[in-house]
């Protein structure tokens, strides 16, 4: 009897959990002492990036601006720690296979770190602070914009976009080298607070890219890179043209010129209706960077973690605006 009492007991709590709309279980704090930082972000990539990589040539598509391009950190010797907090969020599928760390010392500087496991953020919910042991990693230039993973050859049937890049991390090797500090704190993650004309060279300014920001006062404008979109468009990502990247909606805030909003066609509010133009408000985003060939100039893109990110209030009869999900 006492054993059907515990086994229905285990069954409601694993009914409860899958039905939980968020997966925020961290993984069980690890009594362990953290070790010290060595570097801040911004002196880890100050070190250890570079223009070209250090042992593999760049893609062909880099051109010579070293768009791709990977820098091996030592396996050996003294150790190389950085600490952050995870701003990022996989629920809702915008984000995939990847985390965001934000400096503990200046929060305003951030580190994409690419892992090769999705629900990452089962393990590492957002305010979690995580030291990483970075000996054996790989700090690399995809489009232009670095991130932490390991040394991936792309074996891509067009000659131009073969080379070695940065490529996903085995989650064995992030596990054994990365340490949670506590339990996840999400009121302890700072966000930045910019405008569109703050945006607007983030190309020529790396300490911006995957930093977390607001945009006040911002609204969507029914375009997608300047371009005016038909009605069937106006959701943040259609997934009937099979285009395979994320898709872009446009924003502005009234300080000249708009920036995308950048949408994966697996999230899950790929279909849900982008807010008309009577809605403006507080537009949360992580900052991303895009440079695929050299003869672009590259394109600043911010990236969702959900529908939470957006808080917009209509302007003609102060109602919030609620997104509706087509299933």
């Amino acid at each position: 009897m006492r054993k059907n009492c515990f086994f229905s007991i285990l069954l409601l709590a694993v009914m409860v959990t899958m039905g939980s709309c968020y997966r925020f279980e961290p993984i069980a704090p690890d009594n362990s002492e953290a070790p010290m930082p060595t570097h801040t972000i911004a002196q880890f990539i100050e070190e250890y990036g570079s223009f070209e990589g250090d042992l593999f040539p760049v893609r062909p598509n880099s051109g010579d601006a070293g768009l791709y391009s990977i820098d091996t950190i030592p396996a050996n010797g003294d150790d190389i720690i950085i600490v952050g907090r995870v701003v990022s969020d996989d629920n809702e599928g915008n984000i995939y296979k990847y985390i965001v760390l934000q400096d503990l010392q200046d929060p305003n500087i951030g580190l994409k770190v690419s892992i090769d496991a999705s629900g990452i953020s089962a393990l590492y919910p957002m305010g979690q602070v995580v030291t990483v042991r970075c000996n054996g990693m790989a700090l690399g230039k995809y489009a232009d914009m670095y991130q932490l993973g390991t040394v991936y050859f792309n074996n891509n049937e067009a000659a131009a976009k073969r080379g070695y890049e940065p490529g996903r991390m085995p989650l064995a090797l992030w596990s054994q080298n990365a340490h949670c500090n506590g339990l996840p704190d999400i009121h302890a993650i700072k966000i930045d607070t910019l405008t569109i004309a703050d945006l607007q060279d983030v190309g020529n300014d790396r300490s911006m890219h995957s930093r977390l920001i607001c945009i006040r006062h911002a609204w969507f404008n029914q375009k997608s890179q300047g371009k005016a979109l038909d009605a069937s468009e106006k959701i943040f990502a259609p997934g009937t043209n099979g285009i395979g990247y994320p898709q872009s909606r446009d924003i502005e805030d009234g300080t000249g010129g708009y920036v995308s909003i950048a949408t994966s066609e697996y999230a899950r509010f790929a279909g849900v209706t982008i807010p008309t133009e009577e809605y403006h408000g507080d537009i949360v985003a992580i900052v991303s960077w895009y440079r695929d060939k050299s003869q672009y100039n590259g394109n600043v893109q911010l990236v969702l973690r959900g529908m939470s990110d957006l808080h917009l209030i209509s302007q003609d009869d102060g109602t919030p605006w609620v997104p509706v999900y087509p299933f």
